[in-house]
């Protein structure tokens, strides 16, 4: 059974090790693998090459048994396609590379840069190459990259290959991927092609990625200023691929109203609405950390610089403070610039997406296309923002009192959600919600004919149930303006005034009143229809 091999060695475990080189994993971690092979052949009698060994694991298991200086020992599990398990122990110097079983290379010396993978004279030639970030373990991690290629067989070892590649997680030297491929094709009726991938799937060696949702049922944004300019040497020329672009010169807004959050999984309302009037109304469903069907409108939140936005996908390149609505919000960014050569000429393309950190959305979008052939040239620039939403910025939000309703404003850069009259206490309640160790900030603008206060002092601050003394009151003659600050990320805010107007009784005493009022006016009557009657009372004792 073959899985992880390297070049052959001696066993020697005795070997003084070397403390410039440290292991990375500790005891008890364990790492899951997928094992796939394939091989394709014009010659039935030519089979796998039997350095590799019988190809029939299709899932493997490493758990780290022991650490000694450079040394590891693990087991390893491996399932062969009837489900059956087998186990193996084994051990490695992460030093030189030697192991046992021999040729067996799972993990290297953690922390290593462009060096050999092995201290050992036969590793001389197969050096890191280079250091990127991958999703492996359910998790971004960065991993160091080996790849050896040729055009001919050649031989690592025993091993025959014309494509090696070995990549292993650079924190803890663990291997995340192994790939060992032989192509010799010689004609179309003569070829060998085999092919075997090891992939690590989980592990408790590191945490896995957190895809954080960013908004919640209820959310909405509206994208906007939508223009679409063309410049043309040949305005009767149109190439193809820009034919579904002309619709944007057709749309006026497009909403996305989030209906459904589960999990890593949401889903979205989205209207278009055309300059005609007409409308197309759509769900959108899709997980974040993969955007099935989200067309990148909405992305994990909370994503850093070197973050993969999908788990696939290419990295944020940078934050950037973004003026939405009036309210600077943080951002992060992707951008794309490629220029290809074709038959016909040239083509480029350049594309931006910003999102908001915390919430995900997409707040600015910015796609540029050019085609030239000689002297010919065909230009398009596409641009479309966030022109509302109720996440930030100017709200109003209407309280329904005994029939009556009443509007009150805000004005933050975090979004302000359930907001609610507690009749008793004559405060309006609601809740903050923003980007975690940034200041939030908050204007809300309330009726005078909802609640008010005899002066600006009688006003009350409550921050999660802590008085908060530090806010600007502001009044006219019929609306009370406050300002605060907070530290965000979510909270609950409570604002105390002196008098609800118009005043709202106890109902639970205007309830019990109006049934005392009912029963005297029923024994009134009664006792006008009774006939009069003296009533003697005697001295007799209840007992």
């Amino acid at each position: 059974m073959f899985l992880f091999s390297a070049m052959p060695h001696a066993s020697n475990s005795s070997e003084t090790p070397s403390f410039e080189r440290a292991v990375g994993v500790q005891v008890g971690d364990w790492f899951e693998y997928t094992v796939a092979s394939l091989l394709n052949t014009s010659n039935p009698s030519r089979e796998w090459p039997g350095a590799w060994g019988p190809q029939t694991t299709v899932e493997a298991r490493i758990e780290i048994q022991g650490v000694l200086g450079t040394n590891v020992t693990f087991v390893t599990s491996v399932r062969a396609p009837d489900g059956a398990w087998s186990n193996t122990s084994g051990w490695i110097d992460v030093r030189n590379g030697q192991s046992d079983p021999p040729n067996n290379f799972v993990a290297i010396a953690a922390n290593l840069s462009t060096v050999s993978v092995y201290e050992d004279p036969a590793f001389e030639q197969v050096l890191i190459q280079y250091t990127t970030t991958d999703y492996w373990g359910e998790n971004f991690r960065d991993v160091n990259v080996v790849v050896l290629e040729s055009l001919t067989i050649q031989h690592f070892g025993d091993i025959p290959y014309t494509r090696f590649e070995s990549r292993w997680d650079k924190i803890t030297g663990m291997k995340v991927k192994s790939t060992y491929r032989i192509d010799d094709v010689q004609n179309e009726t003569n070829y060998y092609h085999a092919d075997l991938s090891i992939q690590l799937t989980r592990t408790n060696a590191w945490p896995k990625k957190e895809w954080k949702v960013g908004v919640n049922v209820g959310d909405w944004w509206k994208c906007g200023n939508i223009t679409l300019d063309v410049n043309s040497s040949d305005p009767t020329a149109t190439p193809s691929m820009f034919q579904p672009f002309f619709l944007a010169n057709e749309t006026d807004w497009q909403t996305f109203n989030v209906t459904e959050v589960s999990g890593r999984n949401v889903t979205l309302k989205t209207i278009v609405h055309f300059k005609n009037q007409t409308e197309i109304v759509e769900e959108l469903h899709g997980d974040i950390a993969n955007n099935t069907n989200l067309i990148f409108v909405l992305i994990a939140s909370n994503l850093n610089i070197r973050e993969s936005f999908l788990i696939d996908g290419p990295p944020i390149m940078f934050e950037k403070v973004y003026n939405c609505i009036g309210v600077p919000r943080r951002a992060v960014a992707f951008n794309i610039s490629q220029q290809s050569n074709t038959t016909d000429g040239t083509e480029g393309v350049f594309v931006e997406f910003t999102w908001d950190k915390f919430t995900g959305i997409l707040l600015d979008l910015h796609e540029q296309f050019c085609v030239t052939n000689g002297s010919a040239y065909y230009k398009l620039d596409l641009h479309t923002n966030v022109v509302e939403t109720n996440l930030w910025g100017l709200q109003a939000h209407v309280i329904n009192v005994a029939g009556q309703q009443f509007t009150v404003t805000t004005f933050s850069n975090a979004s302000i959600s359930n907001m609610t009259l507690n009749t008793e206490e004559k405060a309006l309640i609601f809740n903050l919600t923003g980007f975690e160790d940034t200041i939030g900030y908050c204007n809300i603008t309330i009726p005078k004919t909802l609640i008010s206060c005899d002066s600006h002092s009688g006003w009350q601050l409550y921050i999660d149930e802590s008085p908060i003394a530090d806010f600007l009151v502001v009044d006219n003659g019929t609306h009370t303006s406050i300002y605060f600050t907070h530290a965000l990320s979510s909270h609950q805010v409570k604002l105390v005034g002196q008098q609800a107007i118009p005043e709202f009784p106890n109902w639970h005493f205007l309830a019990l009143l109006i049934i005392t009022i009912s029963i005297m006016a029923a024994l009134r009557k009664i006792l006008k229809l009774a006939p009069k009657t003296r009533i003697q009372y005697s001295d007799t004792k209840w007992p």
